[in-house]
């Protein structure tokens, strides 16, 4: 699963047969709790995440613990850092950072879970995209890595993994690039790749799964539509885009997620080309991408979605609110 958001973002993660939610205090705007939750949606506990945990940039499971990211920010710049928890949300060992420079918004991070038990961070800096790898204990794995030239950086990274090298892509000038890291760091495509064309650009994103035998992308088009492109683990495309929607208007890009369970596709959206209702749908696709059925309406007004599998149907969390979508 890859998460990344922004200062109203929760990021909730299967871990056994419990949902880890890792969410801000809506009341607090420096604070943050890690809540557990059975797959009925009763909740079991919640951890306060101590030490001012600032905005929190994401959260995944690394195959034996759960990795938490927040942003600090700190002059002359701000920094990213990581925090492990167990399957029931207790710390197992301080914050540690892991970012040299990560100035931008906090909508500027990305990270993913790799099949073994580790991660690759990905974060705007400055003046660039910056990529570094982890083990699941925090140790880098690596230097970091530059992944466009100064001056360059473009917007919404996106880590991936196929189980054998990350890719990471992002938009800029109107497309969607594409590099490859391999699993221990090393810069396999030093070049990016231009892997979709027609991107809306700027205040857009794009989202990104592996669903086991290619890449899937969800972005919004300068045309206002969303849509669906397969990408190859080299970054060639397999297909035409396929149109999941068209909006009236284009949004501001915050509202799109994509989760993958193993069998299919989801794509969530907020349409909120009527203000003030920005009502969240969600429809299912084949690898594909083929849809099973219409689109979904989850709830009436939502903003940045994030999808998890929760072993037998997906849910959605948006603001403070944690939803089932479908079975």
């Amino acid at each position: 699963m890859a998460a990344h958001g922004g200062a109203d973002t929760a990021w909730p993660v299967m871990v056994g047969g419990s949902l880890l939610v890792a969410l801000p205090d809506f009341v607090d705007e420096f604070g943050a709790f890690l809540a557990r939750y059975a797959t009925n949606g009763v909740r079991l506990g919640a951890t306060r995440l101590d030490g001012s945990t600032y905005f929190m940039e994401g959260a995944l499971w690394t195959g034996s613990s759960l990795a938490v990211l927040s942003l600090q920010r700190s002059s002359p710049s701000d920094i990213l850092e990581a925090r492990l928890f167990d399957g029931l949300g207790q710390p197992l060992g301080p914050t540690r950072r892991i970012t040299s420079d990560s100035r931008g918004p906090s909508d500027s991070t990305a990270l993913a879970a790799h099949s073994g038990s580790g991660f690759g961070v990905a974060w705007r800096s400055s003046i660039d995209l910056r990529f570094r790898a982890f083990d699941a204990t925090l140790a880098p794995l690596g230097s970091e890595i530059a992944l466009t030239d100064p001056g360059y950086a473009g917007t919404s990274p996106q880590v991936v993994s196929s189980g054998k090298e990350f890719a990471i892509v992002w938009l800029r000038g109107g497309a969607v690039h594409m590099t490859r890291v391999g699993l221990d760091g090393t810069h396999l495509t030093p070049t990016p790749l231009v892997v979709a064309d027609g991107a809306k650009y700027p205040r857009a994103f794009v989202r990104a799964v592996w669903t086991g035998a290619s890449y899937t992308l969800l972005f919004e088009t300068d045309s206002g539509e969303l849509a669906l492109a397969a990408i190859s683990e080299t970054g060639a495309s397999l297909a035409a885009p396929v149109v999941v929607t068209k909006l009236a208007k284009h949004s501001d890009g915050t509202g799109l997620d994509l989760a993958w369970n193993g069998t299919d596709l989801a794509a969530a959206w907020v349409d909120d080309s009527a203000p003030p209702a920005a009502p969240l749908f969600v429809r299912r696709y084949t690898p594909s991408l083929t849809p099973h059925g219409p689109a979904a309406k989850v709830a009436d007004a939502a903003a940045t979605p994030r999808l998890a599998w929760a072993g037998d149907e997906y849910v959605v969390t948006f603001g403070s609110t944690l939803q089932s979508v479908c079975d």
